[in-house]
Order: C-alpha cells, then structure tokens, then sequence
C-alpha cells in the first residue's frame, strides 16, 4: 500500500475507527486481572494494621504537571486513613504547589467525612525546603 493514499483517508474515517477501537473493550470486556504490586500491597497492608488513632504523614510532593497521575492515588490513602479513623498529617518540600494541591484534596475529601475535625483528624503541616538541612 502506498503511504501517499493514507493521507487522504477522510478523517471521519479515522475517528470512526478510533471511536470504535475506544468502545469494544467498553462494551465488552476482556477480563485482564488487575493485581496489585508489591509496593502498593505492602502500604495497603501497612495502613490496615494501624490502630484507630494511629498517624500517618503523606507529603505531597509533586507538581501540577504529574497531579493527574498521582491525585487519585494520594486520595484513596486518604480515603483508606479516614475512613480506618487514622490520624493524617500532610506536608510537601516540593515548592510547586505541594501545598496547595494537598490542602485542595484533603478539604475535598473532608467534607465527604462530616466527623473530622481540623487539627484531631488531619493537620497540614506546610511547606519545608527539602534540599537544605533543618
């Protein structure tokens, strides 16, 4: 086949067939197991033998540009703590938005917990410059 033709395929075409190519393991699932790894296990396991009142400290530090890809993680540890009534301390020491994103995350799933309170339950820590010595 010549690659020229390729070009003047109509782009309908191309979304037709990516659009179909989207929705057919939608529709029906292939069935790949999903199992966890060893890392994601293991802090799984960690959170499940705390105590209620115990303490965990999450620091949030990631920018914006990687937010997509670790928010949701960083919100199932916090569902999984409040959720065992384990105490949260956030921080971050990366400069570009740690903070902000945590406090952001942490209000949100807060007010899906109407019992926390601020400073028993959860506390946010700040910001501290990870690369300098205290």
């Amino acid at each position: 086949m010549d690659i020229q033709k390729l070009l003047y395929i109509d782009r309908r075409i191309i979304y037709l067939l990516v659009a179909i190519g989207a929705l057919i393991p939608i529709i029906k699932p292939i069935g790949l197991p999903v199992v966890p790894t060893d890392p994601v296990q293991g802090l799984f396991d960690k959170l499940e033998s705390l105590s209620p009142g115990d303490a965990v400290i999450i620091s949030y530090d990631y920018g914006p540009s990687s937010e997509p890809e670790l928010n949701p993680m960083s919100e199932a540890i916090l569902r999984h703590c409040f959720t065992r009534d384990i105490r949260v301390m956030i921080m971050a020491i990366f400069p570009l938005g740690g903070v902000n994103m945590a406090i952001r995350q942490v209000e949100k799933i807060a007010g899906e917990y109407p019992d926390l309170v601020y400073g028993d339950d959860f506390v946010n820590l700040g910001y501290k410059e990870g690369d300098r010595p205290l």
